[in-house]
């Protein structure tokens, strides 16, 4: 699911309007949909490693395995 130019924007607005930590969270999201489209979805951002499906089951926006979010 490709973010497009004006769902993107929506965002951005939306973001203005939220809290904090919720601004926090749709960052994420966000950011777990553009590794989908760019099929590195569930790999370490940090280190290349296979992200545990359990890991992301719990948290599916996760970007790095659990030893790079422990450093």
């Amino acid at each position: 699911m490709q973010i497009d130019h004006g769902t993107r924007s929506w965002l951005v607005s939306r973001q203005r309007a939220l809290p904090e930590s919720d601004v926090c969270a749709l960052a994420e999201v966000v950011g777990a949909i553009e590794r989908i489209d760019a099929g590195t979805y569930g790999r370490c951002t940090g280190c290349g490693a296979m992200i545990a499906p359990l890991r992301l089951r719990v948290l599916p926006a996760a970007a790095l395995c659990v030893s790079c979010a422990a450093t």
